[in-house]
């Protein structure tokens, strides 16, 4: 099995009512860990520590995510790498360009499959 170096974390909304985190490889390409629950301090801890501990832990492994204040804080506390990107300056940062996209591309993906997961903005009414 090839070897991870990068884990994109992010959360999808679903209709305002709850919210589904993912830990995406982004190299294997495979759901690491997910969860479903409300955006909060606790359930954002459930959810990373779901994510196997090997994967973790390891010096290898780098984890990127978005910067909401719940991975600010607990990505630093659980795993021991990370990397916090603010989406907004992400075209300013060009070294910092495609960070997170895979995680988002994913989330394209389902809402194409998933009509409830789409933005109201993206919606055809």
């Amino acid at each position: 099995m090839e070897e991870e170096t990068h884990v994109e974390v992010d959360e999808i909304w679903y209709k305002r009512k709850f919210v589904v985190y993912f830990a995406v490889g982004r190299k294997t390409k495979l759901i690491l860990n997910y969860h479903i629950g409300d955006r909060d301090y606790r359930n954002v801890i459930t959810f990373l520590k779901g994510i196997p501990e090997e994967i973790r832990y390891s010096d290898k492994v780098t984890f990127v995510s978005d910067s909401y204040v719940n991975y600010r804080s607990l990505l630093l506390d659980y795993t021991k790498n990370c990397l916090i990107i603010n989406k907004s300056k992400l075209r300013k940062e060009k070294n910092k360009v495609g960070e997170v996209n895979h995680i988002e591309r994913f989330f394209t993906t389902l809402r194409c499959w998933f009509a409830q997961l789409n933005r109201i903005s993206l919606t055809i009414i």
